[in-house]
């Protein structure tokens, strides 16, 4: 899956059960001196035991979740710290990017609860 995918393919309204993926999946992570991505490998266990055929773009905004949060988790427990967690600026670009596309989920959810 490549970085041309963004979470502007997936329609808004329908994100809400991204979230609630998600937050099924953080309970899949691996915990060692801080907490472990998502692994596909787990997206797709997780998806065959609930009978779920998990599309990439749907894999691709799951693991953005992933490391948008992991990254918030870095800050929160960091406030020292000016460095990504990859150390590379490319990615604290991408960490940026992710955290506004979940921003940008959290509003559009707001969004689709409050129309109902």
């Amino acid at each position: 899956m490549g970085d041309d995918m963004s979470l502007a393919d997936i329609d808004p309204p329908r994100l809400e059960y991204i979230w609630r993926w998600f937050l099924e999946l953080s309970d899949c992570r691996e915990i060692g001196m801080t907490a472990g991505s998502i692994q596909h490998q787990e997206i797709l266990a997780w998806g065959t035991l609930h009978g779920i055929d998990v599309s990439a773009s749907e894999t691709f905004a799951l693991r953005r979740l992933d490391r948008a949060y992991l990254a918030y988790c870095f800050a929160k427990n960091n406030p020292d710290k000016q460095q990504s967690i990859s150390g590379t600026l490319g990615a604290v670009a991408d960490q940026a990017q992710a955290k506004r596309e979940l921003e940008k989920m959290r509003k559009d959810r707001r969004t689709v609860i409050s129309k109902k």
